[in-house]
């Protein structure tokens, strides 16, 4: 079936992709312990995730943007430690399928997990909570059948962890 409604998900992954854009294809199915948590599975459902990446940062360069007499310099010592030695990237994720905790796990089969992510991914003094937003939304209105699109612009905790990880975000993303 052709889904009509598109969605767009921002998120602060571990690690830095290569390609700029990546297609990430997995079946994902129930865990068999835990009730709430899923698993790239191959007997699960079948699951396709699109992904962009809108910035990057490696630990060499944040360590040098943090380390001339920042005004978070006392913060810098106690984060660099903590700072993922793989870097981390802001993506734009686009699922074209609508499993459970999909996005959470497609990144991370992809070797990005999401930062903050208390079930599948690492948890990082950078962010306070899962650093997953639902940014965008797009579908034929039921009744007038125009193409309708609405957004949600980063929130302010979220923004705030991009800045502490020199990931500068687009105002617009397209």
């Amino acid at each position: 079936a052709n889904r009509t409604v598109k969605k767009q998900y921002l998120l602060i992954a571990q690690g830095i992709p290569q390609q700029d854009e990546f297609l990430v294809e997995a079946n994902i199915g129930r865990h068999p312990e835990v009730k709430l948590m899923r698993q790239i599975h191959e007997d699960g459902q079948p699951a396709r995730t699109r992904f962009r990446v809108l910035a990057r940062c490696s630990k060499e360069n944040w360590l040098s943007s943090h380390s001339h007499s920042h005004p978070d310099s006392l913060s810098t010592e106690t984060h660099a430690h903590a700072f993922p030695p793989e870097g981390v990237s802001l993506l734009l994720a686009m699922p074209e399928s609508g499993r459970t905790h999909q996005i959470r796990l497609h990144s991370k089969f992809a070797g990005f997990p999401i930062l903050g992510d208390d079930l599948y991914g690492p948890m990082l003094p950078f962010v306070e909570r899962l650093a997953l937003h639902a940014y965008k939304i797009s579908f034929n209105h039921p009744d007038t059948k125009d193409r309708v699109t609405f957004r949600a612009s980063i929130p302010n905790d979220m923004a705030e962890s991009c800045r502490k990880l020199s990931l500068d975000y687009p105002s617009e993303v397209e």
